[in-house]
């Protein structure tokens, strides 16, 4: 899941809170234009997998998705 941090409403780290409590548990990656000393963090203490800032381009995306494959290809290893 990509998950824009800041939104109207219910804000992403709250999102990300709530679906972390059902039984299946989904990875997230943080999305926000917050770049500020301690956002990363933040993110990781409410759940978030990963984290990448705005603009998102491409190659972000693209190593997002590489380091959770290759997770993925361990943990279905012998």
């Amino acid at each position: 899941v990509f998950m824009d941090v800041c939104m109207p409403v219910l804000d992403g780290l709250e999102v990300t809170r709530r679906q972390q409590t059902l039984s299946r548990r989904l990875p997230i990656v943080a999305m926000t234009a917050n770049a500020l000393s301690g956002c990363e963090e933040q993110c990781v203490e409410y759940g978030m997998d990963s984290f990448v800032t705005k603009p998102i381009t491409f190659r972000k995306l693209q190593n997002v998705l590489q380091v959770f494959l290759a997770r993925r290809g361990q943990q279905s290893s012998p």
